[in-house]
């Protein structure tokens, strides 16, 4: 009776050890995806800045398409730039835009940064 005991206790310990090792692994593969969208997220908003204005609503080049760049997209992601338009509540009449940057992996938005542009 005693080493059923035993066997159920060690048994139980072991599920628990893997279990929390599942666990770590899934963490581990959400803080990587996490750091990777925001480094990519923050590539595309810089490369915007370095474009020129398109008007809303509009679409950015990416970086994935700027072989110029030697930005390499991990395999499952994705990152598109957006310009949506933007009215602002203070009455400036000049042309602002609201950059939408979108990063995705695997075809579920997992980042999304925006930002406010002023037009020419």
């Amino acid at each position: 009776m005693e080493t059923v005991i035993a066997l159920a206790i060690f048994s139980s310990a072991g599920t628990a050890v893997l279990m929390g090792v599942r666990a770590a692994h899934t963490s581990s593969d959400r803080v990587n995806a996490s750091a990777v969208a925001e480094n990519l997220a923050r590539n595309q908003m810089e490369y915007v800045s370095s474009l020129s204005y398109v008007a809303p609503p509009g679409t950015y080049a990416s970086i994935a398409d700027d072989v110029a760049l030697n930005i390499s997209i991990p395999t499952g992601f994705a990152v598109t730039a957006a310009a949506q338009t933007y009215i602002a509540s203070d009455g400036f009449s000049g042309s602002i835009e609201k950059v939408v940057v979108t990063v995705t992996r695997d075809g579920q938005s997992i980042l999304i940064l925006e930002s406010l542009r002023s037009g020419p």
